[in-house]
């Protein structure tokens, strides 16, 4: 309950800083990520997501203070830390009141169930390492994929990499999913925490129906023919040091708003 108390104070403070300089460009309302770390210490935990609390981000969906909820296990990649993650949708003006009055929502989902049980049941079964938010610059929405590509870049010039992933590969991405080779992608901007000691300061994701490699060179030469490949990646690791890319399974999610 204390962690879900900080991040609601945090996030009222990001909100403070951040929406005002969007709102004076004029912008449509962005849409952020906020990705909670889970490392599981109970063979339960997956059940405690899916049982407990999805319902409770479903109800949290249809009132309209979140876009999605999903709850993710890392297939591949450095479980020590993290080997669950769940990532919230929200739009801007949903961060505040995105998780609602937890035991409000719980007695009216879980009627005559014990809330006091419930949160130590789930305290019991896993500890939250971290929360990052992300806002998401473009995104081609997947609709249904199994697993998702989840990739950490570090960008010294920010515009000129994002400009580099919108007029350069997102129409690779689109053509791969109306192939159905992929489900969708996306690219986001970590706002917090940040600094250089954080590492990295983008990340993008390739939502995927089944795992596999993807001939990008073939790609690139059918989507852009008078460019070369090599060319293009030479410009891409010019605007970004690619850090990491772990693999992960989508275990569970919300179905939109009712």
């Amino acid at each position: 309950m204390l962690n879900r108390l900080w991040r609601r104070v945090a996030i009222c403070w990001l909100v403070v800083l951040v929406i005002p300089s969007l709102a004076s460009a004029q912008e449509a309302e962005p849409t952020y990520l906020v990705v909670d770390c889970m490392k599981s210490t109970s063979s339960q935990y997956a059940d405690v997501e899916t049982d407990i609390w999805k319902p409770m981000h479903q109800e949290l969906v249809n009132q309209g203070k979140k876009v999605s909820w999903a709850f993710y296990w890392v297939l591949y990649g450095d479980r020590s830390a993290c080997d669950y993650y769940t990532v919230n949708i929200v739009t801007a003006s949903q961060l505040n009141s995105m998780d609602g009055n937890v035991r409000d929502v719980f007695e009216k989902v879980h009627a005559g169930k014990d809330f006091d049980k419930m949160m130590e049941k789930t305290a019991a079964a896993r500890e939250m390492g971290r929360t990052e938010l992300w806002q998401m610059i473009d995104v081609i929405q997947p609709e249904d994929f199994t697993y998702v590509q989840v990739n950490q870049m570090s960008a010294d010039d920010g515009m000129a990499y994002i400009e580099m992933e919108r007029e350069v590969f997102r129409p690779v991405h689109e053509a791969m999913v109306e192939a159905g080779t992929t489900a969708g992608w996306g690219v986001y901007r970590l706002v917090s925490p940040h600094g250089s000691a954080v590492g990295y300061n983008f990340g993008t994701a390739d939502f995927l129906h089944t795992l596999g490699s993807v001939d990008w060179n073939s790609w690139l030469r059918k989507v852009h023919p008078d460019k070369d490949p090599d060319e293009i990646g030479a410009h891409l690791n010019d605007s970004r040091d690619f850090l990491k890319g772990d693999t992960w399974v989508l275990l569970d999610r919300t179905a939109p708003a009712e």
